[in-house]
């Protein structure tokens, strides 16, 4: 039988875990405009879904990336990334970590 799980439908700023097993973990984030992720590294491979608005990242010291509602973007292992929303709405995200 299928498991099957919920995630908050909200505007207001949210970090949540929809499921975590020792394999994958699948994160929900709604980032307010102005919202920053600082700088860090990431401790899997990372698949960001945007589900709303358009996310600015900056991969190691690279230029910003616009990543749009409807495309997917994937991060390596220990990458530093910064992840913020300077849009005029409202960002929402899937965070499908692999370990």
């Amino acid at each position: 039988m299928p498991k099957l799980f919920e995630y908050q439908l909200t505007d207001k700023e949210v970090i949540e875990n929809i499921f975590d097993n020792e394999s994958y973990l699948m994160n929900h984030v709604v980032m307010p405009i102005g919202k920053t992720f600082p700088k860090h590294p990431t401790d899997a491979e990372v698949t960001i879904v945007v589900l709303r608005g358009t996310l600015s990242a900056q991969a190691d010291n690279n230029q910003p990336v616009l990543v749009k509602r409807g495309q997917v973007m994937q991060v390596k292992k220990g990458t530093e990334s910064l992840l913020f929303n300077a849009g005029e709405d409202v960002v929402e995200l899937l965070v499908l970590k692999v370990r």
